[in-house]
């Protein structure tokens, strides 16, 4: 499977911004263009609680012991039209709650995704870029 690495900077949950598709998204882009020049599919950002919110360009679900979680709008998440469409088919079920660094770290699966990509498996590298 593809791979993904974490983000150092922090997204600020309160930033109307991020839950808006725009075109404000240097801390995105710049990251995502040094995760992809490092051989990623991706890196994952925290907020400022230490809540994982999103890839650069993925929605991230992660999977343990079979239950599949998202992060809440509220972590500062873009209601991508993948994850609207995962959350509406319902199958799988997944649950909407705060996910913590010791959460991902610990999942059996993660799962990175979009609408132009589709949804994928993916391993975690602990570098931070």
């Amino acid at each position: 499977p593809a791979r993904v690495c974490l983000a150092a900077a922090r997204t600020n949950s309160g930033d109307p911004f991020l839950v808006h598709k725009t075109t404000k998204r240097q801390v995105y882009d710049g990251a995502f263009a040094r995760a992809f020049t490092a051989g990623y599919a991706d890196i994952l950002f925290f907020n400022e609680r230490d809540e994982l919110t999103e890839g650069a360009i993925s929605t991230v679900f992660i999977v343990k012991d079979g239950q599949w979680f998202t992060p809440p709008i509220e972590a500062g998440v873009l209601p991508s039209i993948l994850r609207s469409e995962v959350l509406a088919r319902g199958e799988p079920h997944v649950t909407v709650a705060p996910i913590s660094r010791a959460a991902l770290l610990d999942a059996d699966e993660i799962y990175i995704g979009n609408s132009v990509r589709g949804l994928r498996a993916v391993t975690l590298d602990l570098a931070e870029l």
